[in-house]
């Protein structure tokens, strides 16, 4: 096992170390550098992005403790993720076709310079993660009609945690400053992640509905919109099964990624001691 080297910041009557050469891997793939070992400069940005103000003195133990566990259990839970669905998608043999991208790019229109949706969106992940709305009332009063709805599922998801909705609204942020530049055109990576979602999805769905009566009889009772995208009403017992178990499917997928990591007190202070050796 390599060992660490710590770095050690001295504050007024505190002395706090910090890990700089944490390693690892996650199903046999290194872990990037920067993924488990962020600059002190980028926590302070963490801070500030967090807490609405820049670190004073007596704050920066927190800059290297709190601010630092958050960022390592962030990237950690998201490369175990990202590992688990890549895993699912080869069991179930997902691919994507010319056909596939043709039909998506005709049901799921988008148009980088449309700034008025890009604002209308980040408007409504505030409104879930920030006033606690029901998502699915949130889509029908704000952006249905505007984006898919599957698109919307995916938006929730990636910022379901504050790294994730930091880097979305950077992103569209960003685009809202720079579209008058942009030349609006379908991207393939865009129909690619959709096509690869949609087929995850309704595999995922198939296989438990398979081994679970109870899901296969609300899955067929639930709507599927004109996209050919089922839209669930999670303010509904049923909405709220199905969403319970997707979510206890991905989790069992989660035990399975094989992770090392050369500290491996990260994955216990992040809840993950199953997944480090």
């Amino acid at each position: 096992m390599k060992l660490a080297t710590l770095v050690w910041y001295v504050f007024p009557g505190l002395l706090v170390a910090q890990n700089l050469s944490i390693t690892g891997t996650v199903n046999g793939k290194q872990i990037p550098d920067d993924y488990l070992n962020p600059s002190h400069e980028h926590l302070q940005g963490q801070f500030a992005a967090k807490y609405g103000h820049n670190p004073s003195e007596g704050e920066q133990a927190l800059v290297n403790t709190t601010v630092l566990t958050d960022w390592q259990c962030n990237k950690l839970h998201a490369m175990i993720r990202k590992a688990a669905r890549d895993a699912v998608i080869q069991q179930f043999g997902i691919a994507v076709t010319q056909q596939d991208l043709e039909t998506a790019s005709k049901l799921f229109p988008i148009s980088v310079g449309d700034t008025g949706t890009m604002q209308m969106l980040l408007n409504a992940l505030s409104a879930v993660y920030d006033n606690h709305e029901d998502p699915e009332i949130v889509y029908n009063r704000m952006l249905a009609g505007k984006i898919p709805h599957n698109l919307w599922l995916m938006q929730l998801n990636e910022a379901s945690t504050p790294e994730g909705r930091s880097k979305l609204e950077t992103k569209y942020q960003s685009l809202i400053r720079l579209a008058p530049k942009i030349v609006s055109s379908p991207r393939l990576e865009y129909w690619q992640s959709t096509v690869i979602n949609n087929k995850l999805n309704e595999a995922v769905d198939q296989e438990l509905a398979r081994i679970d009566p109870t899901f296969r009889a609300y899955l067929e009772a639930t709507p599927v919109n004109k996209q050919g995208v089922r839209t669930n009403n999670w303010s509904t017992p049923q909405g709220r099964y199905l969403a319970q178990r997707r979510q206890d499917f991905w989790t069992s997928q989660d035990s399975k990624v094989d992770v090392y990591l050369s500290d491996p007190s990260i994955g216990k202070a992040c809840g993950l001691p199953q997944y480090t050796h």
